[in-house]
């Protein structure tokens, strides 16, 4: 009883409220919709919902807001840590969330060759099965298992939403980090124009850890590693500004590695060669990629809470 009439004095009082706001909820179902309708995103801080913080100004939001703010956008890319389930679980959200919002979609993934397309295309016209379609992810990427990427591939092909490979063939930036850019036959160059290894800090030191990893401290191999690994992020950022020139209503949201949808990788490439607008989200990784906080230079939103 008591319970009874708090409740309905705090329903009364909220009443008032939506009404001196222009909102008029009646009672019983009506009003704890438009309760929940208002207060959505301001209770993004329960435990079972995503957090994601906007860098601009440190506001923080759910999934609902956040697919709002990426509408219209040419690409949306989302890093991840290619081993770590919930990276790939937040992955499904957002474009589940961006497909039941009705925006174009395709995705973009690092995980196939460019050369894989027509294979992924079978896949989300139904011509493949599924361990047809496993036996052309291990061929493309070998890294990690199938079954992180699985059910963002079964999302696409039952939505027919179409996937990207991105990726270049292995032997191309082996080339290329063995023998330099200048190795590769002018006619393949071509399309991906001038590559030389003009880093800027912090993404240049980045790569040089990665290149320290590899156990080679010559400088003229750290030089050819650098091409590669720009030849790497252009590659996909050509391909990625190709179809949507083709798509030009599409959002393609990219899953790649931390590394390249940082802004200083792929989303540098794209806006070298276009006035398109990136849209960047990556795991809460504090120094990971460099030293300190990430910030607007590196990217526009931080995935906190998945």
């Amino acid at each position: 009883m008591v319970l009874g009439l708090v409740v309905a004095r705090v329903e009364a009082t909220l009443a008032q409220a939506l009404r001196r706001m222009g909102i008029l909820c009646r009672a019983g179902l009506i009003f704890w919709f438009c309760l929940f309708g208002v207060a959505r995103e301001t209770w993004a801080d329960w435990p079972e919902q995503p957090l994601i913080e906007r860098l601009t100004d440190g506001s923080r939001m759910g999934l609902s807001r956040l697919t709002s703010e990426l509408r219209g956008s040419p690409f949306v890319l989302v890093g991840e840590l290619h081993e770590e389930p919930e990276h790939h679980r937040a992955q499904l959200m957002l474009i589940r969330a961006l497909w039941e919002a009705k925006v174009p979609l395709a995705i973009g993934m690092e995980m196939f060759r460019q050369d894989a397309q027509e294979a992924l295309d079978s896949w989300t016209r139904g011509g493949l099965s599924e361990e047809e379609m496993e036996q052309i992810f291990g061929q493309n990427w070998a890294e990690t298992s199938w079954l992180l990427y699985r059910d963002i591939l079964l999302f696409a092909r039952e939505k027919s939403i179409p996937v990207l490979g991105l990726n270049l063939p292995r032997e191309i930036t082996q080339k290329v980090a063995s023998g330099g850019y200048a190795s590769l036959p002018e006619e393949m160059k071509k399309h991906w124009g001038e590559v030389s290894c003009d880093l800027q800090e912090p993404y240049r030191s980045f790569v040089h850890w990665a290149f320290e990893a590899h156990g080679d401290s010559k400088e003229e191999s750290w030089e050819n590693f650098c091409q590669a690994q720009i030849l790497w992020d252009t590659a996909m950022a050509v391909r990625l500004l190709d179809y949507r020139e083709a798509n030009p209503q599409t959002t393609i949201v990219v899953l790649t590695g931390v590394g390249h949808a940082w802004m200083h990788g792929i989303p540098q490439r794209i806006t070298q060669r276009s006035y398109l607008l990136c849209r960047v989200i990556l795991p809460d990784l504090q120094g990971r990629l460099k030293q300190g906080k990430l910030g607007t230079e590196d990217a526009d939103y931080l995935w906190l809470r998945y």
